[in-house]
């Protein structure tokens, strides 16, 4: 049976998600993501790559820094999902810049491929940066696979990739459905509209 291990760049899917008519929530479920993606495969691990809320938004939106805080704590939780967080980098205009992600992500591929980890490497990303990776991870005897959001999937990602999934709406699944309470989404969509 094949190992798979699912790098999922969350900060590309979030922009992806607000950018989509999709009504599905922005706190998927990362471990049923990467099982949807698996399949009937092993799914070994799911790596989660994150950037933590910038201070700043504390101060300016509460609300919203205690709703991302909340969501990254319950994703730290799940038991298979990995998180590695970006470093934050204020700017001379007050704004963060988030750095090291794909860095980080990158090294993983590459690492885990080296020590015979996985067999299948799931990328959940339409960033162009992971091409070269990608190529690397294939050179190491490995399968590559790509979960890419349509009309914005970088050529060289899809080009470097054994195989490119279009993900679907299905595939996102509220972390909070469990909950009595309705999804963030359901909240933030009821806040922009008042």
């Amino acid at each position: 049976m094949q190992r798979v291990v699912v790098f999922i760049d969350h900060s590309n899917v979030y922009h992806r998600l607000c950018e989509s008519e999709w009504l599905v929530s922005k706190t998927y479920d990362p471990l049923n993501l990467a099982k949807r993606l698996a399949g009937n495969r092993t799914l070994v691990k799911t790596m989660f790559y994150c950037s933590p809320p910038p201070p700043i938004l504390e101060q300016k939106k509460p609300a919203s820094f205690e709703k991302q805080g909340r969501y990254l704590s319950e994703v730290s939780k799940i038991a298979g999902v990995e998180i590695r967080y970006a470093n934050l980098i204020k700017q001379a205009d007050g704004n963060y810049h988030e750095k090291n992600l794909d860095t980080q992500m990158t090294t993983d591929m590459l690492m885990m491929a080296f020590r015979n980890e996985y067999d299948v490497a799931i990328i959940v990303s339409n960033d162009g940066d992971f091409a070269d990776a990608v190529k690397n991870v294939r050179e190491l005897a490995k399968r590559t696979e790509v979960g890419f959001f349509r009309g914005s999937l970088s050529f060289n990602l899809r080009q470097s990739a054994d195989l490119a999934r279009k993900l679907r709406p299905i595939f996102f699944v509220d972390l909070f459905h469990e909950t009595e309470q309705p999804s963030l989404f359901d909240i933030e969509k009821t806040e922009n509209n008042e």
